[in-house]
């Protein structure tokens, strides 16, 4: 099988012309920024669209727009329409709004062959490892500077 390399911009455009005709589109994880839940270029991931009457939950990965990009993030947290997105292997919030978002990922397939469905209860669990892993790096970073190592 042959690959194809597209710039972001007009990869995502066609994307979402599909997720618009209410196809879901499956795509390869390309990047670390959701390590480790997603890993890069060995995990896939199919983006779908919002689902009617769609209510945005903490901890859904979300297709949307920011700073001209097209970014594949989870949802940390809301305040009001405002949604605080951020991959799970980053520090820099992404501020967006409803509008901005294009898609949400409804399913995981791991490497291994293992599919998870978003919001189920292993989604959630490996949800949480991921943010006891980023904290878990975070604090041995911290002692790292306070030491002086």
């Amino acid at each position: 099988m042959s690959e194809i390399v597209l710039p972001n911009r007009f990869f995502f455009e066609d994307v979402c012309e599909r997720i618009r005709i209410k196809r879901s589109v499956r795509i390869r994880v390309v990047g670390r920024s959701m390590e480790p839940f997603l890993k890069n270029g060995k995990d896939f991931i199919t983006i779908s669209a919002l689902p009617t009457r769609y209510r945005f939950k903490k901890g859904d990965v979300l297709l949307f727009v920011y700073g001209g990009q097209y970014v594949v993030h989870r949802l940390h947290r809301m305040h009001g329409k405002t949604l605080y997105m951020k991959g799970d292997h980053q520090n820099r919030w992404e501020i967006i709004h409803p509008d901005d978002v294009r898609g949400w990922v409804s399913c995981v397939q791991y490497s291994n062959g293992m599919r998870v469905h978003a919001r189920s209860i292993l989604w959630k669990m490996l949800t949480l490892r991921s943010r006891i892993n980023r904290m878990r790096k975070n604090l041995n970073h911290k002692i790292k500077r306070i030491s002086g190592l």
